[in-house]
């Protein structure tokens, strides 16, 4: 169950802002983990617990004729019917977007985001897996710059994780370094 409110504000002609906030509740019966075989060699997917995940995410937008910012903020807390944590999920996500029109036609964003380390993994990775037990918090800012050059043609040059943070997505592996990458978006049918 998920129960949410949203409010928007138009300032002026050239200010808006908006409140979004939900909170949620979910129970589930048999829920559908990876969990280890009894050798301890295998990984499987099974329905083996109940569990419930809860939280709260809230959002806060401003939009001005130049450009806009947006921030939110998930919290979650997810555990097994025993009041254990539940492994691979990350308790704490916070999110900052920010935009605006340099000139005409062309438009800068940077976008930053904050993952908290899981509180739990299965402990039988360690010995498998390489460093599975280490983790770390995520802080990584995206930017990217997009020119509008013919009506159907938008350029655009992004750079990922452009404070080179080194963080884990899957035990084990590093996440995506920096990069840069130069997109085109052409519309067909002009």
């Amino acid at each position: 169950s998920e129960l949410g409110l949203r409010w928007e504000k138009q300032r002026s002609e050239d200010l808006s802002w908006f409140v979004d906030a939900s909170a949620f509740y979910n129970y589930f019966f048999d829920i559908i983990e990876p969990q280890f075989s009894e050798t301890g060699t295998d990984i499987s997917f099974g329905n083996f617990q109940d569990a419930t995940i809860a939280g709260v995410e809230i959002g806060v937008g401003f939009q001005h004729t130049l450009g806009e910012v947006l921030l939110s903020g998930t919290w979650l807390q997810a555990e097994d019917k025993d009041g254990n944590e539940l492994k691979y999920r990350s308790p704490l996500q916070l999110q900052c977007h920010v935009g605006f029109d340099v000139v005409d036609n062309v438009t800068v964003s940077a976008d930053y985001r904050f993952q908290e380390q899981f509180g739990r993994i299965d402990d039988e990775l360690v010995l498998f897996i390489p460093n599975a037990d280490a983790r770390v918090n995520a802080h990584v800012v995206d930017a990217t710059v997009s020119a509008q050059v013919l009506e159907s043609t938008t350029l655009s040059l992004v750079a990922r994780n452009l404070l080179n943070h080194y963080y884990t997505e899957i035990m084990g592996n590093l996440a995506p370094t920096r990069s840069v990458q130069l997109k085109a978006n052409i519309v067909m049918g002009y």
